[in-house]
């Protein structure tokens, strides 16, 4: 970034400030619904999601985007070692069946509520 660019920046950011706190708001009239207050379960959408979610929320993972083998889920924790493969939401690869709990054309999914 050059030094003009920085400057302008710095001479924008008071302005942008009431912007950015009423973020939420524009969260609520973007969807239509408040955010839940506690998100229960998260379905990750690809392999670095997945990765990432069973390092920090394990509990959380709804399920995995492609078929793990046995010998790398003996490696896994138990809380996450027996949960379903459910595919990957990632553009032109999906490979999410649909009925699947998240997955094109699928309701409400009873465990995530």
């Amino acid at each position: 970034m050059k030094r003009r660019q920085l400057l302008q920046a710095m001479a924008v950011g008071p302005w942008l400030l009431p912007a950015l706190a009423s973020a939420t708001d524009s969260l609520v009239f973007t969807f239509g619904q408040t955010p839940p207050a506690q998100v229960r379960k998260v379905f990750a959408a690809g392999a670095p999601a997945a990765v990432l979610l069973c390092c920090l929320a394990p509990e959380k993972m709804l399920g995995w985007p492609w078929p793990l083998d046995e010998d790398k889920r003996s490696l896994l924790s138990p809380v996450v070692r027996d949960l379903p493969m459910i595919g990957r939401l990632a553009g032109r690869g999906s490979t999410v069946p649909p009925g699947v709990p998240g997955g094109p054309g699928a309701g409400p999914d009873p465990r995530c509520r």
